[in-house]
């Protein structure tokens, strides 16, 4: 099949997504509020395992819209930005942002076409700590926050009207120049503190950061050793286990209070989604971060599979792995005329 045309149809596809005949049962029997809970809380959707509280918060704030007229509030927060490993497009988004949000639309679409009022899904950008932690320069952000808005652009007219996909970003919200200059005050206290508490675990919970650790950035951290870009590294932890405790004592309300549903990537620890927030694959077979991952597509008997994949996984495919080129979202964002296909 052509891949431009099988990209094509994954789009049309958006606004027909079927429902079960459970699902059916449920409209039928008017159980508005049931149906769209249900399909929040299906393991379809959600990945993680919720505790009996959160799924009983969860149902409280669909009724709360439901009774309210409002759409669904839904809310994404992710790092807004890509990992330069994905060269062909950093710093913009790549084919994982694409499969990503279609799939997710795919999911989502069914509520929309049932309850009028519709669904909002709001991308909350966490991208300006993107500069502070993982040496990214301002420049690196703002293209990936416009890259993603055109791509929204160009998945819009696919969308059930009544779903609005919203971008935001943390500047957008407070002061983050302040707020940034008073957290990192508390950072080598921090520091200290998971050098303790991890031990010999710290090598491992190191991984991560060095991983999201852009070399060269602002500052220069290309030759710098491995014992001096560990100790980046865990300066990088501390932050973001700092900006995360500091930033939920002002956003609280922003991310819990009362319609909204919070989500993370399923790649999230317990640690780092304290709230039991609905985590959710980024495709339906990946759930890799697709901001620091690669979209491919995997070729099968009948056509394609979309996939997101890392560094390590990439580099055992590339003997498989074909580019080719293709034009659909060509003219939309810098770097996407060609498209890697595992055979």
């Amino acid at each position: 099949m052509d891949i431009d045309r099988y990209l094509r149809q994954e789009l049309e596809s958006i606004k027909s997504e079927d429902i079960t005949q459970d699902e059916k049962k449920m409209l039928e029997l008017g159980q508005i509020e049931y149906f769209i809970g249900q399909r929040l809380l299906s393991k379809k959707f959600r990945k993680n395992f919720l505790k009996d509280t959160t799924k009983e918060t969860i149902k409280k704030k669909i009724a709360m819209s439901v009774k309210g007229k409002k759409p669904i509030y839904l809310i994404f927060a992710f790092g807004g930005y890509k990992n330069p490993w994905v060269k062909e497009a950093y710093p913009h988004i790549e084919w994982s942002e694409f499969f990503h949000l279609i799939y997710l639309l795919k999911l989502l679409s069914p509520i929309a076409k049932y309850y009028e009022p519709g669904v909002f899904l709001e991308y909350e950008s966490e991208c300006e700590a993107t500069i502070y932690h993982n040496n990214f320069s301002k420049q690196d952000i703002d293209e990936y926050t416009s890259s993603f808005k055109k791509l929204v652009e160009f998945v819009k007219p696919y969308t059930p009207s009544n779903i609005t996909i919203n971008y935001i970003t943390l500047p957008e919200q407070y002061d983050t120049k302040k707020f940034f200059e008073d957290m990192d005050k508390l950072v080598p206290a921090k520091m200290e503190d998971l050098r303790k508490t991890l031990g010999d675990g710290l090598k491992d919970s190191l991984k991560r950061p060095l991983f999201n650790l852009k070399l060269d950035g602002p500052v220069d951290l290309t030759k710098k050793t491995e014992e001096e870009l560990n100790e980046i590294a865990l300066r990088s932890l501390a932050f973001n286990h700092v900006y995360l405790e500091e930033d939920y004592k002002i956003r609280e309300e922003y991310f819990n209070g009362e319609e909204r549903i919070s989500m993370v990537g399923t790649y999230c620890s317990e640690e780092e989604n304290p709230d039991n927030w609905i985590s959710i694959n980024s495709v339906a077979r990946s759930a890799n971060a697709f901001w620091t991952s690669r979209g491919v597509l995997v070729k099968i008997d009948n056509g394609y599979q979309t996939d997101i994949i890392g560094p390590k996984e990439f580099e055992d495919k590339k003997n498989k792995i074909k580019w080719e080129e293709i034009k659909i979202l060509a003219n939309v964002i810098n770097g996407l005329n060609k498209i890697p296909i595992v055979e």
